[in-house]
């Protein structure tokens, strides 16, 4: 088959790249957004279109937004017309970073009711297809592939436990991560003996500046703002006690960082968003808020019960986070995911 993926993965994106990877390994031949718009004779060519993230527009105006939503919807319709099969990918509510995202959550909702198939990451987040679409023509569209776990080398490196509690953030520095809430938390807690590790690539300066200077004389914070390497991040996480992660719930489903800890061993603070109730959230520290009041307030009580239980019995964090690592491995081992994903385009060359 001929696909068009959107987006081509960079990289440095182990998810989409990990899925595209699957379907080369299949013979299929991929098509990038860039190249069909190089050459739009490749429309002619092509037998299925898969999208991640096409419903984002990102931080500009109104105007450019709907502008770019129309040029989006257009392309669609065009695809559609050609017979082309369309899969989305459900990721998120409603895009993270948009300014305007009533044109976003516009796409996704467009982008459902268009497609021949709609792909889960997380079964839990059907209940999201149903109150968008409704529940009648979700049931015909819902195709459940999971996230994959993909293990992770450790080179042999090997942990110890330390005096000092070490909590970490790993990630893109993003706004909807909630990072300069969680930093003014970490703050007014003044744990003795507790190092917070925030390590990622800022979205851009300016958001990088801002950080930075949120953190400016906080002696127990360690900022890395800046693309690490696989193998030292995989060090920073297997060095860490727990991974923290105050994720925007208007916009969260599923989490990469869950995945990535898991696969190392460790359990994590984490907003409840519908992929931990897919492995047990029993087996992370997981909370819900309202409002940035009890956001603050719910974040600061998971950061102390896991300081409290990492001082009186630190190997139930151990636990927890080997016991976590099993639960993935059984519900979305890698070679399951690959054979849901590879199975959809084989079911329709047939």
């Amino acid at each position: 088959m001929n696909i068009l993926f959107y987006p081509f993965p960079l990289k440095g994106d182990p998810y989409c790249g990990k899925l595209m990877s699957y379907l080369v390994e299949d013979g299929h031949k991929m098509y990038s957004l860039t190249e069909v718009k190089r050459d739009f004779s490749i429309v002619r060519k092509l037998d299925a279109a898969t999208f991640n993230f096409f419903e984002n527009l990102g931080d500009i105006s109104y105007i450019e937004s709907m502008y770019r939503t129309i040029k989006k919807t257009g392309f669609l319709i065009l695809l559609k017309i050609c017979g082309i099969k369309i899969y989305f990918t459900l990721n998120n509510k409603v895009p993270h970073d948009d300014r305007h995202s009533g044109f976003g959550l516009f796409l996704i909702k467009f982008q459902m009711r268009l497609s021949d198939k709609i792909l889960l990451l997380c079964k839990n987040s059907k209940g999201i297809v149903n109150s968008y679409i409704g529940k009648k023509l979700a049931d015909k569209k819902y195709y459940y592939i999971g996230a994959p776990l993909v293990e992770q080398i450790r080179d042999g490196y090997k942990c110890t436990r330390q005096e000092t509690i070490n909590y970490l953030f790993f990630g893109n520095i993003k706004p909807y991560k909630n990072i300069e809430l969680l930093v003014d938390v970490w703050k007014e807690l003044k744990l003795e003996n507790a190092m917070l590790t925030i390590v990622g690539k800022p979205v851009d300066e300016n958001y990088g500046k801002s950080v930075f200077e949120h953190c400016r004389g906080i002696s127990n914070v360690n900022l890395q703002l800046e693309y690490v390497s696989d193998t030292k991040l995989n060090h920073l996480i297997l060095n860490s006690d727990i991974v923290i992660e105050a994720f925007d719930l208007k916009s969260g489903i599923n989490s990469a960082t869950l995945l990535r800890a898991a696969a190392l061993d460790k359990t994590m603070i984490i907003t409840k968003i519908p992929l931990i109730y897919d492995f047990g959230e029993e087996l992370v520290f997981a909370y819900a808020y309202t409002d940035e009041q009890s956001h603050r307030k719910n974040l600061q009580k998971q950061i102390e019960r896991v300081y409290k239980i990492r001082r009186e019995s630190p190997e139930t964090l151990e636990n927890m986070g080997k016991r976590l690592h099993e639960k993935i491995a059984e519900v979305v081992p890698e070679g399951k995911v690959r054979r849901r994903y590879s199975a959809l385009f084989r079911e329709h060359k047939e």
